[in-house]
C-alpha cells in the first residue's frame, strides 16, 4: 500500500505543477477519505503522514480556486476582464509551484520516515 500511495502522491505533485486544480482536489479527496477509513496494512505513523498530504493538496487547492473566486468579484467592468485574465495566468505558473513545494518535501519526509522505521 504504500508504493501506491508514494504513486498517488506524485500524481498529485504533477497535477499540481501542471496546474490541474480540480482534478488534484479530486484525487486529494478520494485518496484521503480511503486512507482514513479503509483498514490496510501500513504503519500508523505512514498512513498519518500520508492522510495529512493528501488533506494539505485538497485544501491548498481548494483555497487557492477561493482566492479565484474572490479576485473574479473584484471586476467591476468589461475592460477589466483582459487585466484579470493576464494577471491570472501569469501568476498561475508561481502559485503552481508554491502549491507543489509543500507536497514535494511532504512526500520526500514519508519516505526517509519509512527508511527510519525500516532500519529501527
Amino acid at each position: 500500500m504504500f508504493i501506491i500511495f508514494m504513486l498517488v502522491s506524485v500524481v498529485l505533485i504533477k497535477l499540481s505543477l501542471i496546474g490541474q486544480g480540480l482534478m488534484s482536489i479530486a484525487i486529494g479527496a478520494i485518496a484521503w477519505i480511503v486512507c482514513r477509513k479503509l483498514p490496510f496494512k501500513l504503519d500508523p505513523v505512514l498512513k498519518q503522514k500520508f492522510s495529512r498530504l493528501f488533506a494539505t493538496a485538497a485544501l491548498l487547492h481548494i483555497s487557492l480556486y477561493l482566492v479565484l473566486i474572490a479576485k473574479m468579484t473584484l471586476i467591476d467592468k468589461a475592460s477589466d476582464i483582459p487585466g484579470f485574465m493576464l494577471s491570472h495566468l501569469l501568476l498561475h505558473h508561481l502559485v503552481c509551484a508554491l502549491l507543489a513545494a509543500p507536497l514535494v518535501f511532504m512526500t520526500v519526509a514519508i519516505y526517509n520516515t519509512r527508511r527510519t522505521l525500516n532500519q529501527g
